[in-house]
Formats: structure tokens, C-alpha cells, sequence
């Protein structure tokens, strides 16, 4: 009897742009809402998984940083992966406090393609 042992791969898409700054009523911004929920994605993998991978990638940054912008296409100069596919730790958790709202114009469609 042997049990498959898998492997998950997550890409999470986060966007970074200006409305994501905005405070609510409550004080917290959407982006910190969102990192938030990253945060607890990624610390559930670190404890209970450790084979899977997790990227993030982020749309409507201010400079681009992804293959396809360093390539000269146009159209992907607001994305930037902050973290490619890898075994999640904590210098990703690190990454992700670095976040913070910005003011690049681009969609979620962009950030999938980069």
C-alpha cells in the first residue's frame, strides 16, 4: 500500500494599485486585508505542507519586474512578481510586508500572462 504524496502549486494574483490604499471606515485598507489572507495562505503551507509552491504576483505597480516586461512586451510594465514559484518561508512572509499601494495602471489578466 503507498500513498501519492502531492504537490500544489498557488500563483496568488494581488492587486497593488491606488484603490487598494484607500482606508475604510474600520481604518485597514483593502491591501491589508488582502495581505492578511495571503499571510495566512502561506503560514498554513510553511506548517502543515511542505512541498508545495506558491508565487505572487502583483498588478498595478508602479515598475515592472517580470520576464515579459524585461523582454521589451508591451503591456506588462505595471506588474511585478515579488515571488516566483517556490517551497513558501519566511523571507516570503517578509516579502509580503513589503507590499504597500501604488499607483500603476494595469489588470489581472496582465499579472497571469507575466
Amino acid at each position: 500500500f503507498k500513498i501519492s504524496m502531492s504537490k500544489e502549486a498557488a500563483v496568488i494574483v494581488l492587486d497593488v494599485g491606488a484603490s487598494m490604499g484607500e482606508a475604510r471606515a474600520d481604518g485597514l485598507t483593502r491591501l491589508d486585508l488582502a495581505q492578511k489572507a495571503v499571510r495566512l495562505l502561506i503560514q498554513q503551507k510553511l506548517l502543515f505542507t511542505k512541498r508545495d509552491v506558491i508565487g505572487v504576483v502583483l498588478f498595478g505597480a508602479d515598475e515592472g519586474d517580470n520576464a515579459l516586461y524585461v523582454e521589451g512586451q508591451p503591456g506588462y510594465e505595471n506588474v511585478k512578481v515579488l515571488a516566483n514559484l517556490r517551497v513558501p518561508d519566511l523571507g516570503m512572509l517578509e516579502e509580503l510586508d513589503t507590499i504597500q499601494a501604488e499607483s500603476g495602471k494595469s489588470d489581472w489578466t496582465d499579472a497571469l500572462l507575466a
